[in-house]
């Protein structure tokens, strides 16, 4: 009877252990599906019961230096995690002011504007005989350079609302009447979808039937705007679905992904740029006495800064890479003195790149390569501010 009176007993102490076990595991699993969702009430979060990753694998760059709740989030991010802390409808990082944002949406703003006007007046190709063309600065210009620029300005209407409150959760709940037109727009996802419709009608419009059509500036246009239009989706899910307000843009947690998604395009860019200028002008090398001596001077050596833009990008994807095989992950603003030192080199090259843009900018002679190096100015000059001063050592 005792035997069977304490075989009772420790059933009755496991029952009770199990049962007192499942139901920290329901809460748990309850916690996380509800902070799994992109935003709850138009306000994005991110979740905080996430594992913690070993400091023996956090790498050259430990998350905990920077103080930032959890070492990982359940989409990979490491290092930039902005999340809610327990219990509280607080931030426990608070969102700043992204300046380089700002920067670059103003200027894409700009750029927008000027589709806007340059798609809607052609569609002037419509009653001229024209129709294909016609056709592809409607649906490949002028309506989505109108949406995108449209979201630009809900962005900021967001950012307004916001800005006085950097540790609560935030809110987008946007809602406007245009004409018969009824625009609500409550969380994140409603935000950012629309840049995929954008994208589409750039690539399927401004390209597959602007080209056939046989216009050649539309698809250059339409390209270069597709790519920018990549860089914003990328930055919205970061910011608006995850809840993780560094971005793409963001410097002040994780510079890493501006310099190399950056890096990544206009490494590209630059080796386009230099194979085109000696497909375009060889006679600079194997006939040099083709050119004047004024020629030479204003045409054979344009490509120079270019050259040494890809070679400072290359470099910063080369080392970035070479890290992460290494198990640093560089995933936050803090470096050991090594990598430190590459970059400060890595400036100094962008400043004589600057510098001979500016100088080629202003000579007096109008060519195509002064246009290309005044543009690339607006890029090259915060990658150069960015990769000197946005870094501290560990």
């Amino acid at each position: 009877e005792s035997r069977l009176i304490m075989s009772d007993n420790e059933t009755t102490d496991k029952g009770t252990t199990t049962a007192g076990n499942e139901e920290p595991e329901e809460e748990e699993e309850d916690n996380t599906r509800d902070i799994s969702e992109s935003s709850q009430g138009g306000d994005a979060v991110l979740t905080t019961n996430n594992p913690t990753t070993p400091k023996d694998q956090d790498g050259l760059l430990d998350t905990q230096i920077l103080n930032i709740t959890g070492s990982g989030d359940e989409y990979g991010n490491r290092g930039s995690t902005v999340a809610l802390t327990h219990g509280k409808d607080r931030l426990s990082q608070p969102r700043v002011t992204r300046f380089l944002y700002f920067y670059f949406m103003l200027g894409f703003f700009l750029v927008l504007f000027f589709c806007i006007i340059w798609g809607f007046l052609g569609i002037a190709y419509l009653f001229l005989g024209y129709p294909g063309i016609g056709l592809a600065y409607a649906g490949g210009l002028f309506v989505p350079s109108l949406w995108a620029a449209s979201l630009l300005i809900f962005d900021f209407i967001v950012w307004n609302k916001n800005k006085n409150h950097p540790r609560r959760p935030l809110v987008i709940n946007l809602s406007f009447c245009c004409l018969c037109w009824r625009i609500n727009i409550k969380n994140g996802r409603e935000m950012t979808q629309g840049w995929y419709f954008i994208i589409f009608l750039y690539v399927w419009f401004g390209i597959l039937l602007a080209l056939p059509a046989g216009s050649w500036a539309l698809p250059i246009a339409a390209i270069a705007l597709s790519i920018t239009t990549m860089t914003v989706i990328i930055d919205w899910e970061y910011y608006y679905l995850r809840g993780d307000f560094n971005g793409l843009y963001g410097i002040h947690l994780n510079p890493w992904r501006y310099l190399i998604s950056t890096a990544t395009i206009q490494f590209g860019l630059c080796i386009l740029i230099v194979m085109g200028h000696f497909l375009g002008h060889w006679r600079c090398i194997y006939e040099p006495e083709y050119y004047t001596e004024s020629e030479h001077s204003n045409i054979c050596h344009d490509w120079i800064p270019y050259e040494l833009m890809a070679v400072v990008y290359g470099l910063l994807l080369f080392i970035f890479f070479y890290k992460r095989f290494q198990g640093d992950v560089l995933d936050s603003n803090v470096l050991d003195k090594r990598v430190r030192y590459y970059l400060w080199f890595q400036a100094f090259l962008i400043l004589i790149a600057i510098i001979w843009m500016i100088v080629e900018v202003f000579d007096g002679h109008v060519y195509i390569y002064d246009v290309i190096g005044f543009v690339y100015l607006w890029f090259v000059a915060p990658f150069f501010f960015v990769i000197s001063r946005s870094f501290r050592i560990r």
